[in-house]
């Protein structure tokens, strides 16, 4: 699937019913199938046979390249302020600077003007009860960093998300 993914998301029309987005209707869907494909691939590099990594690799770079990369642009462009759909487009992003080792995405989409500390600072006030004031969103903006912060500690990078984790548990 990831491969069928990469070789024809740019075939599809960037959609702008909602918000601008490739595979779904909205960004939102499509920050979350980045999740699913970034955990995928995380997960499926991690039983390749030793005899097997070159081809690994270029398969990895390809999924980089024409995947998980486009979609984070394309994430990136929308959303411009706090809210919880943001916190799914940033997250998603997060995750593939993680899996993919790239610092400038991973600075976008932490330290960026509408990134992961903005959301978590502007979003969660001293009551813990999220911005838009509905539990659902409280919820689903949980659902958001949840696995951004699973990923994180597992790469041993859960310690440069302290601050946000500790809001979002809270």
């Amino acid at each position: 699937q990831l491969d069928f993914y990469a070789e024809n998301l740019e075939r599809g029309p960037i959609q702008t019913g909602f918000s601008k987005s490739r595979l779904m209707c909205q960004s939102l869907d499509d920050a979350n199938m980045l999740v699913r494909f970034v955990q995928a691939a995380r997960i499926l590099e991690g039983a390749v046979p030793e005899q097997r990594k070159a081809a690994w690799q270029e398969r990895k770079q390809k999924w980089i390249d024409q995947l998980f990369r486009p979609m984070t642009l394309l994430l990136d462009e929308t959303f411009q302020r706090v809210h919880n759909i943001a916190c799914w487009q940033r997250s998603a992003m997060a995750m593939a600077a993680i899996y993919t080792n790239d610092a400038e995405l991973w600075s976008r989409s932490i330290d960026g003007e509408f990134g992961i500390r903005r959301q978590v600072r502007d979003g969660i006030p001293s009551d813990y009860f999220w911005l838009e004031q509905s539990l659902g969103y409280n919820s689903y903006v949980v659902s958001a960093f949840l696995p951004l912060l699973e990923m994180a500690g597992l790469e041993g990078r859960l310690k440069e998300l302290e601050a946000e984790a500790a809001a979002v548990e809270n």
